[in-house]
């Protein structure tokens, strides 16, 4: 039975509580076949390269607040507190109440998305050069250097509470969160609609090189230990400090955020929306109306409900993995600059992986390799949790790791990329080829934002629930957490999450279109 109705200037048409919405059969022709990665770097190249860019200067600020902070505040605050800085992520996980007015106001003669990109970029450029003279901060994360001001060596390491903290970094994830809302609408249109899949590649490759960036090469060099192992002389060497500084770091990201900005005013045009303002069909609060209007169409439809509940549960079983399992090796004696080299090592192949999983994730059965990923990586939260458990008998007299146990945490980390690449550029290209550019930015804002409420909102849960469930002498909270979410997991995706992949993944992308 077809049923239809309309919502304000909307046509919706439902059949058996699925969306079967009309599409340009030129479209749909379009959309089929995938080229290479090879023939979209050299044909979509320049679009290509910008949208991995864009994507990089958007992992910059999150590898400092998802990733750094983590690590180097951890010292100072309990666990409870850090799930607490947590929320500062919040934001990335609701943009999608605010897509509809990237999608919907902008400045023609300047560009749909660059009316956007441009500011935003700007104002996030302008906070980390701030962050970098915000002294309780930098005190608090690098230490009163001796060659700092006198008010600077005074000030006491509690200076910066975690209140301000979080509302510091909140106000600068809102502002990414934003931006990436226009990149995500522009790679809808910058990309050849048969390539629209490798929007996905480019957002995995470029916001792990950021990711990579701000987390991983700034801990190794803030990390005194790691500098002066691999990177310094014994007439070198400085017991205290790393090459380079919280301070240092943030400035020179927001000149280089500047830098990027200034490039895109200057250098790239936007002339590739064909199906950008005309398509929404007014403008201003008018067409902002109107994209609420469709997104909540496709949000009453049955299909976009049951991919929400699989979006919110799917990461469940890993989340603690993710968040506590680096600490717990920390704590139990994995020097921080080793950890670091991990990612290091990880990091070429992690780009590797994105760029197979991109082609892969373009073939006809997508969803298949995502479950095999799925569950590798739910496989690794009960090894890595023996491996923290038996940390004692496998590391050295020191508390450091052997090269036994070295290479081992080694291996797990590229699995764990492994899987966590195939996962994400699946997922993410599936969204881009079912998502309507007409409104792309807010509906692929939207799926985006819900996979990744999927990993944040379990966060502050399992890292609070660690000091709840811990008693002194007798249990530790981090296996109950992270065995008890693997084990709920397990079960979750059999009985449900499971089927519902495999039935969403086989609907047209009219399924998923409303009519405008």
């Amino acid at each position: 039975m077809v049923r239809r109705r309309k919502v304000s200037e909307v046509e919706y048409h439902e059949e058996d509580g699925m969306g079967r919405l009309g599409k340009d059969k030129d479209e749909e022709k379009q959309l089929g076949g995938a080229d290479s990665l090879m023939e979209v770097v050299v044909g979509d190249g320049r679009a290509f390269w910008l949208l991995v860019l864009l994507y990089a200067a958007q992992g910059a600020p999150l590898g400092i607040t998802m990733g750094s902070l983590s690590f180097l505040l951890k010292k100072s605050f309990s666990f409870s507190s850090m799930g607490l800085f947590s929320i500062a992520m919040y934001p990335y996980s609701l943009k999608v109440l605010w897509a509809p007015l990237v999608d919907a106001f902008f400045v023609p003669v300047f560009g749909r998305r660059k009316t956007w990109i441009v500011p935003m970029q700007t104002i996030s450029g302008l906070i980390m050069i701030a962050l970098s003279y915000y002294t309780p901060l930098i005190v608090l994360v690098d230490g009163p250097h001796p060659h700092s001001a006198d008010s600077l060596a005074s000030l006491p390491p509690g200076a910066a509470s975690m209140t301000t903290l979080v509302a510091v970094f909140f106000v600068l994830v809102v502002v990414t969160a934003t931006q990436d809302i226009a990149v995500d609408g522009w790679a809808l249109t910058r990309l050849a609609p048969r390539n629209r899949s490798y929007a996905s590649t480019c957002q995995s490759i470029g916001l792990n090189i950021g990711f990579f960036v701000s987390f991983t090469v700034f801990l190794a060099l803030h990390s005194p230990e790691f500098c002066n192992a691999y990177l310094r002389s014994s007439l070198t060497a400085d017991p205290h400090y790393g090459l380079w500084t919280l301070s240092g770091y943030l400035f020179f990201v927001g000149m280089a955020y500047l830098a990027v900005t200034a490039v895109l005013v200057l250098f790239v045009t936007e002339d590739d929306d064909p199906e950008g303002a005309a398509s929404v069909g007014a403008s201003g609060m008018a067409a902002a109306m109107d994209i609420y209007r469709v997104f909540l169409a496709l949000a009453k439809s049955r299909n976009f409900l049951r991919l929400v509940a699989v979006l919110l549960l799917v990461k469940i079983g890993f989340v603690a993995d993710d968040a506590i399992t680096p600490l717990k090796l920390m704590e139990a004696g994995f020097k921080t600059e080793d950890l670091a080299l991990v990612a290091v090592i990880a990091f070429p192949f992690s780009i590797v992986f994105a760029m197979l999983a991109g082609r892969w994730a373009s073939g006809p059965n997508p969803f298949r390799l995502f479950v095999v990923a799925w569950l590798v990586r739910i496989g690794l939260v009960f090894v890595d949790g023996a491996v923290v458990a038996y940390y004692p008998l496998l590391s050295q007299p020191d508390g450091s790791a052997g090269t036994a146990l070295y290479v081992l945490v080694v291996l797990l980390s590229l699995v764990s990329s492994l899987a966590s690449s195939f996962m994400f550029v699946v997922m993410c290209g599936w969204f881009a080829r079912i998502a309507d550019p007409r409104v792309g930015g807010t509906i692929l804002t939207a799926l985006n934002t819900l996979s990744n409420l999927g990993g944040t909102w379990p966060k502050p849960i399992a890292m609070a629930g660690v000091d709840m469930l811990s008693i002194p002498g007798l249990v530790d909270g981090y296996y109950v957490v992270l065995f008890g979410s693997a084990l709920a997991a397990l079960a979750i995706f059999f009985a449900f999450l499971r089927p519902q992949l495999y039935s969403l993944s086989a609907l047209s992308p009219d399924s998923w279109r409303v009519n405008m």
